[in-house]
This record gives C-alpha cells, sequence and structure tokens, in this order.
C-alpha cells in the first residue's frame, strides 16, 4: 500500500458520510453548537496522527486486537474482550454507513431503494476478498474527497468565497421567507423526510398554501377543532398555530415572503436559538468520545504508515474535509433556506448544487457527484473498518471472512429496515472504541510495561462500564445521540465514555508487569531509550 493510498484511506475513514451529514444539518439547525463536532472530529484526526504515527515502525494492517497481536503473539485469550469490543465497534460502524446510503435513496431521485440492498450486498461480498475490497477502497475514498470538495468550491465561485460575509447576511436577516421565484413558491416541491413518516408543517404566521398532485394532506386547526382531510388541488389559508400534516413525496407550494415552516425565527435564533443548551460536561463528553474514539476505530492503524509527514497530511485533509462540511451547511442556509421545509435529515445540503442556478448546465452533474461522493465514501469507509477485524480470535491461527460477512449481512439488513439515523449508530461506534480500545492503542505503542492481561482487563472494565451506563440511558430515553441536560450524571449517560475510558485505563496501568518482565515492543526507536531507562528489555519484534 503507497503512502497516499494510506492518507486517502485515514481521510476516508474519518470523513464518512454518517459524520458529513451530521456535520452539515447540524449547522442549519444550530450555528452556535454546529462546529464542536467538527472540531472534535478533526481533533481526532490529528491526535492519531501525532500519537500512532510511528516513524520507526511500519503499521499494522488492522485494528488494535492486530496490534497487541503482533507484540504478544502468543497473547491467547487474554485478548477477547479487546476483540469482542472491535467487532461490535465494527458492526455499528458499519450500520451507520448503510444508514446513510439508505438516507441517499429515501430523500433523492437518484437511486431506487433497491440501490441499497445492492450496496450492502456489494460491500459484504467485497469483504470476503482482499483484492476487491482493496480497489473498492481506492476509489471510493478519492470519489468521496472529490464529490465534497470539487461542488462546494464551484458554488463559492460562483456566488463569493467570502464566507464570513455569508455568515453575517444569515446571521442578520429578520425573518427566514420563502424567496420569489423558486420552485416553492411557483409550480410546488416535494416535501421529503426521513423514512416513511408523516410530514407535520407548522405555521406561525397566515400564508396560502396548496397541496398538489400527487398527494393529500390532512389540516389540524389552532382551535383544536377536529381535523378535516385535503384532498389533492387544494388552496388553504393557514393561521398561526395550524399544521399540515403531508406524506412525504407530496408536493406543496407556498406563498412567497412567508415564513419558511420548521426554519428558525430569524437569523438571530439561529445564531443562538433559545433551546441551545449544553455545559462543558457535554463538550468534554463529545471531544473524548471523537477524538479518543478515533483511536480504536478497527481500520485507523492501516492509514498510518505513510510516516510522520504522511500522517499530518491525512489529518490536515481531516480537518479541511470538516471544515467544508460546514461550509456546505452555511452556502446552504444562505442560498437555500427553504430546505428547512420538513426538516433537515442532511441529505439536503448536500443537494445544494442543483439548486443554484449560476452554476448552468454544471449544476447536476455537480449534484450528482455530491451525492455519489458520499454513498462511494460509505462503502470506502466502511471497508476500511471491515478490513481492519482480524479473522480470527486471538490465539487462534486461519479462520475466513464469513463470520464478517455474516456480520455484514446482518447490518445490510438492520440498516435497510431501521428507521434509525446514521448518527446514533456512529457515535455509538465512536464511544465503544474509546471506552474499551483507546487505552490499548496507545499504551501498546507507548508503554514497555504493559501487558496482554492488563489490557484485556482494562477493555473489560470499559466494555462493562459502557454497557451499564448505555443501558441506563436508554431506560431513562437519553441515547448517546441526545445528551441530556447539563451535569455530571447526564453527562456521563450520555457520553458514557468520560467514565468507560479512564477506568479502562487505570486498570490496564495497574496491573501491568514488574519492570523487566514486559517483552518486546513496537516501540519506535527514538522513544525505545525513555522506556529503558531503568531496566533491561527483550528483542523487539
Amino acid at each position: 500500500m503507497t503512502p497516499p493510498t494510506r492518507v486517502l484511506r485515514l481521510s476516508a475513514l474519518l470523513l464518512s458520510p454518517a459524520a458529513l451529514l451530521a456535520l452539515g444539518a447540524w449547522l442549519l439547525e444550530d450555528a452556535t453548537r454546529a462546529p464542536w463536532p467538527g472540531v472534535a472530529l478533526a481533533g481526532g484526526a490529528v491526535f492519531v496522527a501525532l500519537l500512532l504515527a510511528n516513524p520507526g515502525r511500519l503499521p499494522i494492517p488492522g485494528g488494535v486486537v492486530e496490534l497487541t497481536s503482533a507484540r504478544w503473539v502468543d497473547a491467547g485469550p487474554s485478548l477477547v474482550p479487546l476483540s469482542l469490543a472491535q467487532g461490535v465497534t465494527a458492526f455499528l460502524f458499519v450500520w451507520a454507513q448503510l444508514a446513510a446510503v439508505r438516507e441517499l435513496a429515501e430523500m433523492t431521485d437518484l437511486w431506487p431503494p433497491a440501490v441499497v440492498v445492492l450496496v450492502a450486498v456489494g460491500l459484504v461480498m467485497a469483504a470476503s476478498t482482499d483484492l476487491s475490497r482493496e480497489l473498492l477502497v481506492d476509489a471510493g475514498a478519492v470519489v468521496a474527497l472529490a464529490g465534497l470538495v470539487v461542488p462546494v468550491l464551484a458554488i463559492l465561485l460562483v456566488t463569493t468565497p467570502a464566507w464570513p460575509r455569508v455568515w453575517a447576511t444569515v446571521a442578520a436577516r429578520p425573518r427566514l421567507t420563502f424567496p420569489e421565484g423558486g420552485a416553492w413558491t411557483g409550480e410546488g416541491a416535494p416535501v421529503r423526510a426521513r423514512g416513511a413518516t408523516d410530514v407535520v408543517l407548522t405555521f406561525t404566521e397566515e400564508q396560502r398554501v396548496t397541496v398538489l398532485a400527487p398527494g393529500s394532506g390532512h389540516l389540524d386547526s389552532r382551535e383544536g377543532s377536529r381535523g378535516r382531510d385535503v384532498p389533492a388541488d387544494t388552496e388553504l389559508l393557514l393561521r398561526p398555530g395550524d399544521r399540515l400534516v403531508v406524506a412525504p413525496g407530496t408536493r406543496v407550494r407556498f406563498e412567497p415572503g412567508r415564513r419558511i415552516p420548521g426554519a428558525p425565527a430569524s437569523g438571530t435564533d439561529w445564531v443562538s436559538p433559545p433551546e441551545s443548551g449544553g455545559d462543558g460536561w457535554s463538550l468534554a463528553g463529545l471531544a473524548t468520545t471523537l477524538a479518543l474514539g478515533a483511536l480504536g476505530i478497527p481500520g485507523i492503524h492501516a492509514g498510518l504508515g505513510a510516516g510522520p509527514r504522511g500522517a499530518r497530511v491525512a489529518a490536515g485533509l481531516v480537518v479541511a474535509g470538516a471544515g467544508l462540511a460546514l461550509l456546505w451547511g452555511l452556502y446552504a442556509a444562505w442560498l437555500t433556506p427553504e430546505i428547512y421545509v420538513g426538516g433537515v435529515a442532511g441529505v439536503e445540503v448536500y443537494e445544494l448544487p442543483g439548486r443554484v442556478a449560476a452554476l448552468g448546465p454544471l449544476a447536476g452533474p455537480f449534484r450528482i457527484l455530491a451525492l455519489g461522493g458520499l454513498a462511494a465514501g460509505g462503502v470506502a469507509s466502511a471497508l476500511v473498518v471491515l478490513g481492519g477485524v482480524p479473522r480470527h480470535l486471538p490465539g487462534r491461527s486461519g479462520g475466513s471472512r464469513m463470520p464478517l460477512i455474516g456480520a455484514g449481512a446482518i447490518g445490510a439488513t438492520v440498516a435497510a429496515f431501521s428507521p434509525v439515523g446514521p448518527w446514533a449508530p456512529l457515535l455509538t461506534a465512536f464511544a465503544l472504541a474509546a471506552s474499551s480500545l483507546a487505552p490499548a492503542a496507545l499504551l501498546t505503542r507507548w508503554s514497555e510495561r504493559v501487558t496482554p492481561r492488563s489490557l484485556g482487563a482494562g477493555a473489560a472494565v470499559g466494555l462493562l462500564l459502557f454497557s451499564g451506563l448505555t443501558l441506563a440511558a436508554l431506560w431513562l430515553h437519553a441515547g448517546p445521540a441526545d445528551a441530556p441536560g447539563p451535569g455530571r450524571l447526564a453527562a456521563a449517560l450520555a457520553w458514557p465514555a468520560l467514565l468507560a475510558l479512564p477506568a479502562n485505563a487505570l486498570v490496564a496501568w495497574l496491573r501491568v508487569s514488574p519492570p523487566g518482565a514486559s517483552p518486546g515492543s513496537p516501540l519506535a526507536d527514538r522513544l525505545t531509550e525513555l522506556h529503558r531507562a531503568d531496566h533491561d528489555a527483550t528483542p523487539r519484534r
């Protein structure tokens, strides 16, 4: 694997479509808190490059389990907790990417729903052979980066590259209204939403709305009177407080100059919405989950063989990619404020090139490139993660990819039929990786006294704490993707890595062997003398 390929793979892994969809949508919902997930994700890339890039050794082509197995060939069942955590992390990560591809099929007219199944089947089949996986990953990573970079740069060139001015313009809007001459105020446009649930449009000011064919609606009056069905081609006079319920895909025409249902009341509310919450504990949980969780994501170590320079380039690409995702959301809020109709799932942000008239005949191809890049990135990042899962349990030779094929089939089924969006399983995967795998990734490379038993014990503690806190959060209806209010207990339930990761590291460190008992280590040559100052060590493997 050449260094440029490793750089692309590391970038595609952290800039997966499950993350990009969330970053773009969050900026539309809350400009105050939206940059923080992108900053944490970019920080994870920098952290990986700084702490795991080893100039003295070639990378381990896999995840934490293969990294530890390379250091301790006879580790045996001590690494079973790590193997379990790594397998579940890979499953959650692949689930997130398949869910992202499913949303692309639901929210656009580029792919029929059957394509999602074909992508899932192709993903599983590609994981069974090394050659097909290598080719798909390389091609997918290139298309994904091109789809993220090229269309948004074209939009900046035909509008304005001065994004601070765009930010100020959106933040200063007194009202977010339907513009004159748009599709929503002319021939009407279809209302789309995540999943098959009906779309509820709540109106805050009087306006005339027409429900067009195909489709129909149901009107709930503000007075609380019994609602009535609305057939197609019906014009309604809606008042503040009225709710119009329509099925996804129903075409609706709105009155120009009227407030967009679902949008912030003004630019001021967009910059600082009244419901914005969170505190230092929530930000710490987000940073711990994404930044440190990146250290344990399977396949992350395979992208670190380009040397220190290559690792820095990969980290720079992730930082730039996170910034570009925020630009996608910012320019969508500026150019297409009607994007709020029906709620923002994230896919609408990357359909922006198709709505920019200044792009002319290139609008359609740029839209296809952006959406196709998301789909290709989902395949590439999922295959990198699957390639980081070992074929067999620690201490056993041989094995096949059949368990991975089975897990991929289950993941495809879950993603195809579950209404869960991509962000929840992605964040859970990072949280599990931070809780159970990140300490082992660090200690294996940087400590000569650590042992397989100490790593296994720490991973078991982290896995148990993560599972207990996650189940408690689900029991209290406060999942990791929806942090409850401020406070230490709420932060611990919403971000289990805050407790699981330090407990894991503490147990792994307290159970280390006495000086001189640890076997060889793949530490960097320039760091060896720092770790061997007080004892002799056996030859390194």
